[in-house]
Order: C-alpha cells, then sequence, then structure tokens
C-alpha cells in the first residue's frame, strides 16, 4: 500500500486529478449559482415584452404626447419599519403648478411573481401631491406604476423600488 502511494505521488500522477478535480468542482459551484438566480428572478420586467415591443410606436407616440404636455411627475418612496412605507406622487403642469384637479392611481407589483398589482390608496396632500402607504408580503424588487388623469388627458409613470426585509 505504502509502495503505490509512493510511486503515485513519486511519478506525478496526481497532477492532473488535482486539475481534473478543481474543474468538477467549479462546474458545481456554477450550477448551484445559476440554480439560485434563476429561481430569484427571471430578469424579466413585463409579462409579454415581445407583445409590448411590437407596440414600441404606441409607446414612442405617448411618450411624445406627455413631452408635449410638459407635465412633470415625481414618485417618491420612503421605507417606514418591516415591509411598510410611504409613496409620495407629485405632478406638475408646464408652468411648474400642482395638478391639483388630477385624478392619481397607484398600483404595486413584484416582476412576473403573476399576482394582481396591489392597489396603493392614497390621500390628497395640501399641495396638490398625493401620498398612500404601502405594505407587502415579500421583500423585493418592487414596481410602482401610477396613472394621472386630468381633463381628458392621462400619463403613466413607473418607478422601480426596493424594499429591505428587516
Amino acid at each position: 500500500m505504502i509502495a503505490r502511494l509512493k510511486r503515485l505521488f513519486g511519478e506525478d500522477r496526481w497532477i492532473p486529478g488535482l486539475f481534473i478535480g478543481f474543474f468538477v468542482f467549479l462546474a458545481c459551484v456554477e450550477v448551484v449559482l445559476i440554480t439560485l438566480s434563476v429561481n430569484s428572478f427571471s430578469g424579466l420586467s413585463e409579462a409579454d415584452p415581445y407583445r409590448r415591443g411590437l407596440a414600441y410606436n404606441d409607446t414612442i407616440a405617448e411618450r411624445r404626447k406627455e413631452r408635449d404636455l410638459g407635465w412633470r411627475v415625481s414618485i417618491g418612496f420612503e421605507p417606514e419599519g418591516a415591509l411598510r412605507g410611504i409613496v409620495k406622487i407629485a405632478a406638475r403642469d408646464a408652468e411648474g403648478s400642482e395638478l391639483k384637479g388630477a385624478e392619481i392611481t397607484a398600483t404595486a407589483e413584484r416582476p412576473m411573481e403573476g399576482k394582481p398589482p396591489q392597489l396603493i390608496k392614497l390621500s390628497a396632500l395640501e399641495d396638490g401631491a398625493a401620498e398612500g402607504t404601502l405594505a407587502v408580503d415579500t421583500p423585493g424588487r418592487w414596481f410602482v406604476r401610477v396613472k394621472i388623469e386630468d381633463a381628458g388627458t392621462s400619463i403613466e409613470r413607473r418607478r422601480e423600488i426596493f424594499i429591505e426585509p428587516q
């Protein structure tokens, strides 16, 4: 037995085995990391990106209409405790004054989760902005979609937020 080990290590036959073992170990680590990344997030933020891409000219026309309106929309998120936060939305017209008569609706959704969007109940503030509380059941990446309608005109905005686990 000892003579056999002396011959194995004396003739350097263990070196190719070491290389093979290293690459097998590396492949196993990569399989684990790829599995974890694919199961945690697919990388898509739209349920059907192909169809949205086909309607890209409509998206461009909508953005042009929004730019011509001159509306500026800001969406903020302030964490407030475990899996909760305040969503603040402010909309201004081309002159910089608040859109006080506008109807603002907001939803939150996780990409590719399959659940319906969660409605955010908004309350109007004195300066024409709106805010609402967002409480979710899972931490991670969320999208807040805001729709603002005023005098027959509407625009939509989307903001990605990350809710920390606590």
